[in-house]
């Protein structure tokens, strides 16, 4: 029940929210809407996800910018002009 609430708040602040922030107007209001479904739609998809995938992504997602933070790092030591230009 407590769910249902939340995404009717939900429903009903974040076009408030794009009204104020994006234009005095329809399409804040509409914008905002759009973007209250998209966030309702992927809490819902994301609540069918079993744990264990959402952990293993989320692992992986971590990892995977380490990664690349540290070939960024390797790249920026060789100090080679034709990289950067």
């Amino acid at each position: 029940m407590i769910k249902w609430i939340i995404r009717g708040l939900v429903l009903l602040i974040v076009p408030l929210i794009g009204y104020f922030q994006i234009g005095h107007n329809l399409t804040g209001v509409l914008i905002g809407f759009v973007v209250a479904l998209l966030v309702l739609a992927s809490e819902l998809v994301i609540e069918k996800m079993p744990l264990d995938t959402l952990i293993a992504g989320v692992l992986g997602g971590v990892l995977g910018l380490i990664v690349a933070k540290l070939l960024d790092y390797a790249v920026s030591l060789t100090e080679n002009e034709k990289i950067y230009t």
